[in-house]
Order: structure tokens, then sequence, then C-alpha cells
């Protein structure tokens, strides 16, 4: 999984999805974190390296967490 956002991210895979496709996700991250899980997540675009989702529907708990990782990342990699 690469840019990762409040709103979405892209998946590396070799499998290709169409678009329009929806699929649920669970999104593991390094520890402290919780796993995240996506209910409802929409491909939007393939390409040769993946596809690209939005995320349709997620808890507002989640998108906290979610909030929170990207936080901690922003804050990593500026140092």
């Amino acid at each position: 999984m690469t840019s990762l956002s409040r709103e979405g991210c892209h998946v590396v895979s070799e499998e290709s999805l169409p678009a329009r496709a929806c699929l649920s996700l669970l999104v593991e991250f390094p520890a402290p974190y919780e796993p995240l899980t996506v209910e409802v997540a929409e491909v939007r675009w393939t390409d040769a390296t993946g596809f690209g989702l939005v995320f349709v529907h997620v808890h507002e708990e989640e998108h906290a967490r979610l909030q929170k990782f990207i936080d901690w990342l922003k804050r990593t990699q500026n140092n």
C-alpha cells in the first residue's frame, strides 16, 4: 500500500480488479497502532502497478485512528 490518505490509497498488486469494484479492507499498521477496518472501498483506477481505492465507508473511530497514523507518518518523514 502506498499514498495512504484519509480518502483512500494505492494498492500495489499484480492482481487486477475492475474499476468500480467494491471490497472491504483490514489494514495492518505497525505497533502500537491498531488495525484499520474499511467497511467499503471502491476501485477508482487501475494501472500496471496496482489500483487506487477510495474509502467509501469508514466508521468515525476508524477515521480518527487513520488520522493519528497519518500524522505519525508525516512527523517521522519530516525528521
